[in-house]
């Protein structure tokens, strides 16, 4: 299991009662998949073109026919790049 930072875990709203609504689930699951607190997060959507938010999405996997599909090596390193390369830029601004 991924050790998420301490300022990602208290970003989390899922298991917070009353704060889960399906946006929040949303975020949660892109906060806990690439390791990234709120503001990064809100940071990358603004910032992110849309073919670059693409391949953060594809990189999560997919359902086909009730089967998750892992998505690929190759679509899952393009995307941690592209978070990283995001989260240097946010470092650089705080």
């Amino acid at each position: 299991m991924k050790k998420l930072r301490l300022e990602v875990q208290k970003c989390l709203k899922s298991p917070q009662p009353g704060m889960h609504g399906v946006f929040d689930l949303f975020d949660d699951i892109f906060i806990a998949f690439y390791n990234i607190t709120d503001k990064e997060f809100d940071y990358i959507c603004e910032q992110a073109k849309d073919d670059e938010i693409a391949i953060l999405v594809n990189a999560l996997g997919k359902v086909n026919d009730n089967e998750f599909i892992t998505a690929p090596f190759s679509v899952r390193r393009n995307a941690l790049e592209l978070r990283n390369f995001y989260i240097r830029k946010f470092s650089n601004l705080e």
